[in-house]
């Protein structure tokens, strides 16, 4: 069958293969999972029954979403100061790692609690740049005057770490039900 074309799938906005899994199989391995039931186009355009893991984004709430995310940017940007040339801050990572834990999450949590609140895009990065902005000022602050001026090196990757934060709980999550 030299130059045939495959057909491609036909598929409904809003699903995507990847994360569409065949109830049965689920089912099967998970019997009490709490998945949320859908119909949706799965495989070669098979009408079907598919479920959307719990922990896939557009399944979890939005703070909860915010809090994931935010401990796991702010994880990543505490770790990110083993980088730095200053030995002392090789020192204290494991502490380092934790407080920016602790700010990612409260971020996260800003930035999740308004996207459940108010639907807008603008709002919720200015928030979340905002918290991350914050809590990021509040790590600098240092009683030791002989300690090395490190602000910038602390507060934009918090600005950064807002502003996606604030664009994923957002752009994704699931929003509260009307009753």
């Amino acid at each position: 069958m030299r130059g045939a074309r495959r057909q491609k799938t036909p598929q409904r906005p809003g699903t995507a293969l990847f994360c569409s899994v065949p109830a049965r199989a689920l089912r099967s391995f998970f019997p009490d999972g709490p998945w949320q039931e859908k119909r949706a186009t799965v495989g070669f355009g098979i009408e079907g029954q598919t479920l959307t893991p719990p922990f896939h984004p557009t399944a979890m709430p939005k703070p909860l979403l915010g809090l994931l995310l935010g401990a796991l940017l702010g994880a990543i940007d505490g770790a990110c100061a083993y980088l730095y040339p200053y030995p002392e801050v090789r020192e204290q990572i494991a502490m380092i790692v934790m407080l920016s834990s602790i700010k990612g999450l409260l971020t996260g949590v800003a930035a999740g609690f308004v996207a459940r609140k108010w639907q807008s895009l603008p709002l919720g990065i200015g928030v979340g740049f905002v918290v991350g902005a914050g809590l990021s000022i509040l790590a600098t602050i240092n009683p030791d005057p002989n300690a090395r001026p490190i602000f910038w090196e602390i507060v934009l990757p918090g600005m950064a770490l807002g502003v996606i934060v604030g664009f994923a709980t957002q752009k994704y999550g699931r929003a509260p039900q009307r009753a």
